[in-house]
């Protein structure tokens, strides 16, 4: 919480505490007075309270939207952030198994199916997992008539 929504806590919980008092007060006199115009003159003070109450909640309000839009913010910042470093991750890692010498993209083993399967996988994506797969290259899967998974996108 920072000072600012702190000091505004502490007005809306005083002037929403001064508005139930307030409130309180215009009808306890309101009740115990048989006087039409009086009455009136206590009615206009339950009315002021009122509008202190109403008041209050709206800074509340206002004040909790504050916090939790700092927090949105927030987290979305640590999530981008996680974002990129998994891309730059990945890049990374693709771009390692790209210099293996003597090996060409396609004919690498890294992907991986079953001779019943229509989709071929990476060997870590979960529609594969327990399964008897056996290791080969993209070309060998697409001669085989295999597309790419659509889950782990190979």
């Amino acid at each position: 919480m920072t000072a600012d929504s702190g000091l505004a806590s502490r007005v809306a919980l005083v002037l929403g505490g001064l508005g139930a008092v307030a409130v309180l007060s215009a009808w306890v006199g309101s009740s115990s007075t048989p006087l039409v115009g009086r009455q009136a003159a206590w009615g206009a003070l339950g009315v002021a309270g009122t509008f202190g109450v109403t008041a209050a909640s709206f800074l509340w309000v206002a004040t909790a939207r504050q916090a939790v839009a700092r927090r949105t913010a927030e987290l979305r910042g640590l999530i981008l952030a996680g974002v990129a470093q998994l891309r730059t991750e990945r890049a990374e890692k693709r771009s390692g198994d790209a210099a293996v010498p003597g090996a060409r993209p396609d004919d690498r083993p890294e992907f991986v199916a079953t001779t019943t399967m229509v989709h071929y996988h990476r060997p870590g994506c979960r529609l594969a997992d327990g399964k008897a797969v056996e290791p080969a290259g993209r070309a060998d899967h697409e001669r085989a008539g295999r597309t790419p998974c659509g889950v782990c996108e190979p």
